[in-house]
């Protein structure tokens, strides 16, 4: 993911997926390398294992998408359009429309999410980073600040609750309607 074009109406954001491309295409080969293997119907074990990989492989590749996310100034919308090796779309909004920038943060994802001023969110595709030990949150926040301030409106960062805070959410929840029923039953003894 990186901004290619910025200027004082024009922002370009595109992420390419280059690396999901090569691992699809690499899987492939794999696959198309054990099916030419000589012996292939008579190997052990068998060489008939190479066509799922050349299957998962195209699969993976046909169905890989890159995207570009357009923000023009100049006619007030935002684009959104994504290509794969067949076929492509495209989405658009206003930028009047437009309230805020999140990032939202888990243990394992960073996304980028416009919330609308209907409360509609739209979540940028290309906010869905896996980092290692936070190597991609700064790259994903620097973009959306710069998206923020290009656009000047609020940027806000959340972190999602954890599995433990979740968990003792849910317990307090539980804890105050057990108490509630308690209560109601001495109004009934009463």
């Amino acid at each position: 993911m990186k901004i290619v074009k910025q200027t004082s109406s024009l922002m370009i954001i595109k992420d390419r997926n280059i690396m999901s491309f090569l691992f699809a295409l690499v899987f492939a080969s794999i696959g198309f390398l054990i099916i030419l293997s000589p012996d292939f119907l008579n190997a052990d074990p068998p060489k008939l294992l190479g066509v799922p990989f050349l299957l998962i492989g195209l699969l993976l590749m046909f169905n890989i998408r890159m995207y570009t996310i357009i923000i023009n100034k100049g006619i007030n919308e935002l684009s959104i359009i994504w290509r794969k090796l067949i076929g492509y779309g495209k989405d658009e909004y206003d930028l009047n429309e437009i309230n805020q920038l999140d990032l939202r943060t888990s243990d394992d994802s960073k996304r980028l999410v416009f919330i609308l001023k209907d409360g509609e969110e739209i979540i940028l595709p290309l906010g869905d980073i896996k980092g290692v030990m936070g190597t991609k949150l700064s790259s994903i926040k620097s973009i959306g600040e710069n998206i923020a301030n290009f656009l000047d409106i609020k940027f806000i960062k959340i972190r999602s609750k954890s599995l433990v805070e979740s968990l003792y959410t849910v317990q307090e929840i539980i804890r105050e309607k057990r108490s509630q029923n308690d209560k109601r039953e001495d109004t009934y003894k009463n």
